[in-house]
């Protein structure tokens, strides 16, 4: 292959840039075993919702002939947190200056305040961002257990019992709670009826693993949404299947009934239950009785994700930053 690179930005992946990218994402999973995409990065590349007018986003290539050796997502639909964006570069062209190219113009395409976004916190993301003036904002701690060893019992409070969701049923007073569990957190609190069934669409979607506190009143007082991964791209995480602690909240006014641990334990009983042997979880490092919570259920730190956050750029400095050489689809 020559190295002359060709750069490409534009608002929507045809089938043939896609199926390039998710090729690049393969290869970097198999050199770092870790995905560079969030899962909500991947449901939306993955199902063609950037094409709808309530997602905003950029996608940026790296292009050497005719394979993309480079990749950028920009979220640019949060009105309240502004734009976030994750990479993924190919082994083959690091520490050639791309990623720092590529950051430049994720950089130059956010217009404004970036947010960036580290799976598996290696050194060389520390470094590039550090190059770029950003400092860190957040740390969410992978933690993982083996479901080998016994869990203890689950107790809920008097009044309270626990079913699976239903979907078509659920939907709207699941999301109120969601909303109201993690109003301090955009990304999951702002979900809407068309962010939850774009996962209820999925594959993995499995209604018995997704469990809902019910209220003495009858009403869902909080919830554990477990996941499995399993084999090959879509999951990212190797290929022997693995439970997760997918979405697990209470609402606020529930708070006090220790509901959950006991959600937290119920959701691993029915993973052990599909004959898996390991499960994990993500949570913020700076949520210390959460994190306590997990450790005290067996739970140890795995790994780590990094959100960076860059300075902010005034739109005169920021035009300084756009690259001569670039294509525009």
């Amino acid at each position: 292959m020559s190295q002359q690179y060709r750069f490409e930005v534009t608002d929507r992946l045809n089938s043939a840039e896609l199926h390039q990218v998710a090729l690049l994402i393969e290869r970097v999973v198999e050199e770092d075993g870790v995905r560079p995409l969030s899962d909500h990065a991947m449901l939306h590349l993955m199902s063609g919702e950037s094409a709808a007018d309530t997602y905003d986003e950029r996608h940026i290539c790296v292009w050497q002939d005719d394979v993309v050796v480079g990749y950028g997502h920009l979220d640019m639909s949060d009105p309240v947190e502004g734009p976030s964006a994750q990479m993924a570069i190919d082994a083959s062209i690091r520490r050639t200056g791309m990623g720092g190219r590529l950051l430049d113009m994720l950089m130059a395409e956010s217009r404004g305040q970036l947010k960036l976004w580290a799976h598996g916190a290696r050194d060389a993301a520390g470094a590039l961002a550090q190059s770029r003036k950003f400092t860190k904002a957040r740390v969410l701690l992978r933690m993982q257990r083996s479901l080998k060893v016994p869990l203890p019992a689950a107790r809920l409070a008097k009044g309270y019992t626990v079913r699976t969701f239903e979907p078509g049923v659920d939907d709207a007073e699941w999301l109120e709670v969601n909303a109201r569990a993690f109003a301090e957190l955009p990304d999951q609190g702002n979900w809407g009826p068309r962010q939850l069934q774009l996962r209820i669409d999925e594959s993995w979607f499995d209604p018995d693993g997704f469990l809902l506190a019910i209220d003495p009143r009858g009403h869902i007082a909080g919830f554990h949404w477990t996941k499995i991964h399993g084999d090959g791209l879509a999951d990212g995480h190797g290929h022997v299947p693995i439970g997760e602690i997918y979405v697990l909240a209470v609402d606020p006014s529930a708070a006090g009934h220790h509901l959950g641990k006991s959600l937290a334990i119920l959701g691993l009983a029915y993973l052990k239950s599909k004959g898996l042997r390991d499960v994990m979880l993500y949570v913020d490092d700076e949520n210390a009785s959460a994190v306590a919570m997990y450790t005290e259920l067996g739970f140890t730190k795995f790994d780590t994700d990094v959100l960076y956050l860059s300075e902010k750029v005034h739109p005169d400095r920021q035009a300084q930053h756009r690259l001569g050489r670039l294509a525009r689809k």
